[in-house]
């Protein structure tokens, strides 16, 4: 055995074997520890007793550590046969060892020893470790297995492509000290499986090393059986011919092996990247934004395998997918977009599971990214589809009750008035005194008729905004009432020219934000300030009141102003005020009539 294996294995496995033995102590760990430790300390003490030895010692820690490996392949993680064929490959493979050393080695000498390390080995054992790795219904069970598959892999890989090239006559056939060297593989690897899985994300590890190790092992095998086929043309056009098709080979192949080790390492749990590529093309296909909250809970669900996920918290995102309510705990991701919460994201184990794998986490973590443009982009269509349907009944209802005041109202007084009318005429031409009192009331009924008709003109537009304009309209309607607390406006000394919707709507804004104020703010100082510049009116309504409660729905006066603000595409915001209280500021722009017009002498005043 080479000096370097020997230094190396007795590094290793002294310290492993004696903190795995002390965990077990503890209860740390389970059962199957003894033959973790039987098997660091069996190949340990053999090679120290003569490190350099090349016969029986040599053989009898190479025996020792094939037969630990294979009763850890049996029993681990649990001390549980998982499946339980696989004791019958154990058995024999163990019995074969004892009886190689007890024929005195002569067995492998035998043409059928090579063979039956691939029917114990490749076939039974290894197959029976995947099918535990690819069954286990526990995260933490799968993280365990894999650390052994990796370093069962790693050292089949490894042995098999030095078989190929030395076959090949690329490296010596005889190396035992790599053969040591990948027989020391495998014990650590059980026993960080037993101590700390999660020391590192072993399924990368795992995933690369049979992505590139299969398609090593697959351009490797081609080469060779290329050249042994090839053995009758001159060397150069040997290595051309070999050399191009391995060539048009590798990408494919690299491409299947990919497909392979996500398919052994995952499952149906496809990369980040695929998810996206998934989620992409489902956006991409559906014209209605309002399905893109349920197709980015359907991508995830069955990407990877999930027992449900749904979208909570804006009801113009929510979408659910499985049932959550049976499938016990869930993990919530949030989904923020430019610092924004819009939603949370639950999600819940694969059936059986308790939690989610780190690469599960990884994976929705990126979905919840890339997603959030498009859930905004879905709930600002909604909103806008939600206002334009609001809009639409308001409408209505304003032609309801317009017909109504119409109807009931104007139609009998002016009905009465013409009753009237002819009753004067009639009393007129018959000289009756009773005329003159006719007369006095049709009088007073169309005054009364002139005033209803103005009230109900005065309630679509204030005549005041196209008389005076939006400042003397504040300072009508707001600031001269005699209402708590009084209102102090602060805007330019002349009027404003504005468009007659931006005035409108800065007046029923200005409204609605001190009527919010009188009744719910407690305050003592209110603030209206009018700010114009080239291409907006800026409005800004404080306070010095108690301020936003902390958990805060929006309710109908807050939802009619921002619907005024961004009906005309400004902005609305309402916020804490720096000296406290509450700010309502809201941005209006102006449009291409007002564009050109010079800026107000105090334009440029800050709001708060």
């Amino acid at each position: 055995m080479d000096l370097a294996v020997a230094i190396l294995i007795q590094v290793v496995n002294w310290p492993l074997a004696v903190l795995v033995a002390w965990r077990a102590a503890a209860r740390r760990v389970p059962v199957v520890v003894g033959a973790t430790v039987a098997a660091l300390l069996a190949a340990a003490a053999v090679v120290a007793w003569d490190p350099t030895a090349e016969a029986l010692f040599a053989r009898l820690a190479v025996a020792a550590v094939q037969a630990s490996l294979v009763l850890l392949l049996a029993i681990y993680p649990d001390g549980r046969p998982v499946p339980r064929w696989i004791l019958v490959p154990a058995a024999a493979e163990i019995a074969i060892q004892v009886g190689n050393l007890i024929s005195g080695l002569t067995w492998e000498q035998q043409a059928w020893w090579p063979a039956h390390f691939a029917l114990t080995w490749g076939i039974l054992l290894f197959g029976g470790q995947l099918h535990r790795y690819l069954s286990r219904s526990s995260v933490d069970g799968r993280e365990r297995v894999q650390w052994p598959l990796l370093g069962l892999i790693v050292m089949i890989l490894a042995f098999t492509l030095w078989s190929i090239a030395a076959a090949a006559g690329a490296v010596p056939y005889d190396a035992t000290w790599f053969a040591n060297l990948l027989l020391a593989i495998p014990a650590p690897a059980f026993a960080i499986g037993l101590l700390a899985p999660r020391i590192v994300r072993v399924d990368r590890m795992l995933r690369f090393v049979l992505h590139w190790g299969l398609w090593a092992l697959a351009i490797t095998t081609l080469a060779w059986a290329l050249a042994q086929a090839m053995t009758g043309l001159p060397p150069t056009a040997r290595a051309w011919t070999t050399a191009i098709v391995t060539s048009i080979v590798a990408v494919p192949a690299a491409l299947g092996t990919r497909r392979l080790a996500d398919l052994v390492v995952y499952g149906r749990r496809a990369d980040a990247l695929r998810t996206l590529e998934e989620l992409g093309g489902r956006l991409e296909a559906s014209l209605d934004p309002r399905q893109v909250p349920a197709a980015i809970v359907a991508t995830v669900t069955e990407a990877l395998g999930l027992g449900g996920a749904a979208l909570r918290g804006n009801p113009l995102l929510e979408a659910t997918t499985g049932d959550l309510a049976t499938a016990g705990a869930t993990a919530s991701f949030p989904v923020r977009y430019q610092g924004e919460l819009l939603a949370t994201l639950d999600v819940a184990p694969r059936r059986g599971d308790r939690q989610l794998t780190a690469q599960d986490r990884a994976v929705i973590e990126q979905v919840c990214r890339q997603a959030a443009p498009a859930l905004h982009g879905a709930r600002v269509m909604g909103e806008l589809i939600d206002a334009r349907t609001r809009v639409v009944h308001a409408r209505e209802e304003e032609r309801k009750r317009l017909r109504r005041d119409l109807h009931d109202e104007l139609a009998p007084t002016f009905a009465g008035l013409g009753l009237s009318a002819a009753a004067v005429e009639a009393l007129a031409r018959a000289g009756d005194d009773r005329a003159r009192k006719a007369a006095a009331e049709l009088v007073s009924g169309l005054h009364s008729a002139t005033r209803q008709l103005r009230d109900v003109a005065y309630d679509l537009r204030p005549p005041v905004l196209d008389d005076r304009g939006l400042i003397a309209a504040i300072e009508d309607r707001v600031v001269t009432s005699e209402a708590v607390p009084a209102v102090r406006l602060e805007a330019p000394g002349e009027r404003l020219e504005l468009p007659a919707a931006v005035e409108l709507a800065a007046l029923r804004i200005v409204q609605e934000a001190v009527m919010n104020t009188r009744r719910h703010a407690a305050a003592t100082v209110c603030t209206v300030r009018l700010v114009r510049d080239r291409r907006d009116l800026v409005v800004a309504v404080t306070d010095d009141g108690v301020g936003l409660p902390t958990r805060r729905r929006e309710g109908v006066g807050l939802r009619s102003m921002r619907e005024r603000a961004e009906e005309l595409g400004g902005e609305f915001r309402i916020s804490t005020a720096r000296a406290g209280g509450t700010l309502v500021h809201v941005r209006l722009p102006l449009g291409a009539s007002a564009g050109g017009r010079e800026a107000a002498p105090d334009g440029t005043v800050a709001v708060p």
